[in-house]
């Protein structure tokens, strides 16, 4: 949801969930309760635990929830490539790539990527939908996935980049130099190479 504080009943609520799905999938016996579980969280220093004005919780360091909610992002987004429709697709573009918050965690998802088809046919799902809301991010996240990736998505990516950078919008014409900067690929070599290698540093065309 992208919440950062959950309430005690809320966290209460997903353990109990949680036990349920394990139980049901065989993979433990015992009943537990939740709040014991919520307590070796917080004492193994995975959450954090408020007591004013009211019970929260939270997760001790940004980045472990960052992490948690790129898994909860990689399974959606395999099933989404598998089953999904226009719609769920376009939707999830929405929700999450033109979201600032959930940039890190989208960066996790790419990073993670193999080389298998359907990693490359999820990062690439990944980067198109980035090309429609950032053409910058959409280059990082090509960057992030790696070659396989690149390699599916190039002849989308890099024409539009190069349409940008041509464009008559100073705005629009940065904007494609950030993005294929960000690819880190050598197709825009004989754009790139002259510019970096310009006397005057300060030279962006």
């Amino acid at each position: 949801r992208g919440d950062v504080v959950l309430s005690d009943v809320e966290a209460r609520r997903i353990c109990s969930f949680v036990i349920d799905a394990l139980r049901a999938d065989g993979q433990i016996s015992a009943q537990l309760d939740p709040g014991d579980i919520l307590h070796a969280l917080s004492s193994h220093h995975i959450l954090e635990i408020s007591n004013h004005p009211t019970v929260t919780f939270r997760f001790q360091h940004q980045q472990f929830q960052e992490y948690y909610s790129a898994l909860a992002l990689r399974r959606e987004l395999s099933q989404l490539v598998t089953t999904g429709n226009s719609q769920q697709r376009l939707a999830f573009g929405q929700r999450y790539v033109n979201e600032p918050s959930w940039e890190e965690p989208l960066r996790m998802v790419a990073s993670g990527l193999s080389t298998t088809p359907s990693d490359v046919a999820v990062g690439a799902f990944l980067v198109r939908s980035a090309l429609h809301v950032d053409p910058v991010f959409a280059g990082s996240l090509a960057r992030l996935c790696g070659s396989a990736v690149w390699n599916e998505i190039r002849d989308e990516v890099g024409p539009q980049l190069r349409a940008l950078y041509t464009s008559s919008n100073e705005s629009y014409r940065q904007c494609g130099l950030a993005g294929m900067i960000a690819t880190g690929s050598p197709d825009f070599s004989e754009i790139l190479i002259p510019l970096m290698s310009h006397p005057d540093q300060k030279s962006s065309f």
